[in-house]
């Protein structure tokens, strides 16, 4: 049987979504004319304003996710992690 896969654009409308609901409060979020998740529109300024002053190049954090190619491999878990409802565990720790 073969393995399903998650294609990219999933991963990325996830992780949208996640990101959205955990760190934009009601009121606030702005409706994306036009379909498609991009990385440079929807996704890098919620990294740039939630994740990138600990995980940039010299931050603290393990790893840096400044570029599509830092985010790609973390995507999934990016999703759950910003999903977290009860904080523990949940980024971001704020």
């Amino acid at each position: 049987m073969p393995r399903p896969t998650i294609d990219l654009k999933t991963i990325f409308g996830a992780l949208f979504s996640a990101a959205a609901l955990a760190l934009l409060s009601p009121g606030t979020a702005v409706a994306q004319e036009g379909g498609e998740v991009t990385f440079s529109r929807d996704i890098a300024p919620i990294l740039q304003r939630s994740c990138q002053h600990c995980h940039n190049l010299n931050g603290g954090a393990p790893m840096p996710l400044v570029t599509y190619d830092n985010v790609r491999p973390y995507a999934s878990i990016m999703a759950r992690r910003t999903g977290i409802r009860d904080r523990m565990g949940a980024m971001p720790p704020w």
